[in-house]
């Protein structure tokens, strides 16, 4: 496979939607790209696409059975692939765009690919991966450009040294500064349940909930 590198500048319009472009078009047609996210480098398909997400599996040599986050353009995107619950609602709104992330009922359309058991998603925090979400009009796989259980990528020669050749493009940004991945909160049930802490402290999401009179007491 040949790979199509691009240097990602966000100052240059014409050459920013040529690459947000050229990206949406491989999305659409069940390709693979390596792009920044607000944390690390991740790789990105069509969520939506069930042999998209087989063949990110395949790259990554991840189990089947780990389930797969998502961003979305914006909140009318969660809708489509997620149930959104007050909690939910609380959360995009207050913490998103941004590295939070939320586990929620997944609606009937949403493959079981991503996971048996509800949808981890977020509004995609990096605008690269907005607007590319927002052109293809689908979600995205947000999971770390990685082989699974090893650690995620931060550094653009190493992105490049382990997937050229795997995937359909790679966006450089130059190298990432080492953020954890995203807070990840299971909403589905009230009081919430935190599934891994990230840059955003559980605390401080818990505090607007109870602010808002969204939480139950323990």
């Amino acid at each position: 496979m040949k790979t199509k590198i691009v240097q990602l500048d966000l100052k240059d319009r014409d050459k920013l939607s040529k690459q947000v472009d050229d990206a949406a078009q491989i999305i659409k047609k069940g390709g693979v790209v390596a792009m920044p996210s607000e944390t690390c480098y991740a790789l990105a398909v069509n969520a939506s696409n069930k042999q998209a997400v087989e063949k990110l599996f395949k790259i990554k040599e991840r189990p089947k059975d780990k389930p797969v986050p998502v961003v979305a353009a914006d909140v009318r995107m969660i809708r489509e692939y997620a149930v959104l619950n007050e909690i939910g609602e609380s959360i995009v709104r207050n913490f998103m765009p941004g590295p939070v992330t939320i586990v929620l009922e997944k609606k009937e359309t949403t493959p079981d690919v991503l996971s048996i058991d509800g949808v981890a998603i977020r509004i995609a925090g990096h605008p690269f991966a907005r607007y590319v979400s927002q052109e293809s009009e689908v979600a995205l796989t947000a999971t770390s450009a990685n082989t699974s259980g090893e650690d995620p990528i931060y550094n653009a020669d190493a992105l490049i040294k382990n997937f050229s050749g795997k995937v359909d493009m790679i966006v450089v940004a130059g190298n990432l500064p080492p953020i954890i991945p995203s807070t990840m909160v299971d909403v589905r049930k009230n009081p919430p349940v935190l599934i891994r802490q990230g840059p955003v402290s559980f605390s401080e999401i818990m505090s607007q909930l109870k602010r808002e009179g969204l939480v139950k007491e323990v």
